[in-house]
């Protein structure tokens, strides 16, 4: 029983958080590209991975800014693209600016949302594999917006994780991610 109790107050203080300006993480994750052509006809589906990089400011104890830079390519599936798919060789990259809002569960738990926009860089070749027609390169450049939510805790070293779905629009792609990630608060 006294061990219990120990174990339990020593988790509890592990995981109060520590109150901090500044965050820099970053994240790893997974999910599914649906592209469109510009007359809106349904050009392919796949999978992808995609890693960021972020700083975020606190403005207060629930509120703050976040600046961004994220990359992504496509995942296992569009390997296969010549046989599956018409979209190959997919890959994009850009900076993005969001506002950040969290709201604790408990002492450790949070639920977090991000809004923001986007500067991308999207690239791909297309190919129609119905009709063999050669395959063009299309690489594009814009300006999107940003949503994610997602949960996180945070632990008393100031070392924090987290889970959370991305949604994505880059020009005529949209992503849909569930990333993982870990940051650092300071």
């Amino acid at each position: 029983m006294k061990l219990r109790l120990t174990l339990a107050v020593i988790a509890t203080v592990a995981c109060v958080p520590v109150q901090a300006e500044h965050v820099i993480g970053t994240g790893v994750g997974i999910g599914l590209q649906d592209f469109e052509s510009v007359d809106g006809e349904e050009i392919g589906v796949s999978d992808g991975i995609n890693t960021e990089l972020f700083y975020r400011y606190m403005l207060s104890e629930h509120f703050g800014i976040e600046a961004a830079t994220y990359a992504g390519t496509g995942g296992v599936l569009s390997t296969l693209g010549g046989v599956l798919f018409d979209v190959r060789d997919m890959r994009y990259t850009g900076v993005r600016a969001s506002a950040y809002s969290h709201v604790y569960l408990s002492q450790a738990n949070k639920l977090f949302a991000k809004v923001g926009v986007t500067q991308s860089h999207l690239k791909y070749k297309i190919t129609n594999i119905w009709n063999q027609e050669p395959s063009r390169e299309v690489s594009s450049h814009g300006s999107d917006m940003f949503v994610a939510v997602g949960w996180g805790m945070d632990f008393k070293s100031g070392v924090g994780v987290t889970a959370e779905y991305q949604y994505l629009p880059i020009q005529e792609m949209r992503v849909n991610n569930f990333s993982v990630g870990v940051n650092y608060r300071f």
